[in-house]
């Protein structure tokens, strides 16, 4: 019986918490940090259909939810004023992921870490070297 009404309760929890629609809608906003690179800037950007992108300005961009409500992920290159140095940013972001993950190919500059800025803020921050 108790093995019965654990299975149930897990069973139950498990459902609710695939269907929270509070989760789907979000937005993360992410700024690269040029305080050690200032003459780089964004030159390229595409996404997966299940995510929106915005450009904001040439060191931030946001990331959104489509009505899909799934993961998807986005594809940012940074590069220097003269070209010697650049990072493809590689992000996962989704609805059921707590922060975003991001990978990085570079060449001529290296990426660093990626911070959160705080309980609730959806502010991430991009270091390159």
């Amino acid at each position: 019986m108790k093995k019965m009404a654990l299975f149930l309760f897990c069973g139950f929890t498990a459902l609710q918490a695939q269907a929270n629609p509070s989760l789907c809608g979000y937005t993360d906003f992410f700024r690269i940090s040029d305080d050690s690179r200032p003459d780089i800037a964004i030159v390229d950007a595409n996404t997966t259909p299940e995510l929106y992108m915005q450009i904001l300005s040439h060191l931030s961009f946001e990331i959104r939810d489509t009505p899909a409500c799934r993961k998807g992920r986005a594809n940012i290159t940074v590069a220097t004023q003269d070209g010697t140095g650049w990072c493809v940013l590689h992000l996962q972001d989704g609805p059921f992921m707590m922060h975003p993950k991001v990978h990085a190919n570079c060449s001529g500059m290296r990426f660093v870490d990626m911070s959160y800025e705080g309980s609730g803020s959806f502010h991430y921050t991009i270091r390159l070297d």
